[in-house]
């Protein structure tokens, strides 16, 4: 059985992830149009994927990795492109 701070921590992965995508998805605009940057968007993150951790580590990849796929199947892009 898992810990419940595993599950807590699955959880807050799985609702960021849904965060992200409802951010990228977004229509409105709060920059003014000649601040838009033409650079992508980069996030990144650490993670423990072995040792003690890695329990935690791997569930927040899965999450990560789930607002990637979800954002793109949303038809979002995930560069600057406005």
């Amino acid at each position: 059985m898992r810990p419940h701070g595993t599950r807590f921590l699955s959880l807050t992965a799985v609702g960021a992830a849904a965060a992200i995508t409802l951010a990228a998805c977004s229509s409105s605009s709060t920059t003014s149009p000649g601040a838009a940057s033409k650079s992508p968007i980069l996030i990144g993150t650490s993670l423990s994927l072995t040792g003690d951790f890695s329990v935690d580590g791997q569930a927040f990849e899965r999450g990560y990795n789930l607002c990637k796929t979800s954002t793109r199947a949303a038809g979002c892009s995930a560069t600057r492109s406005r």
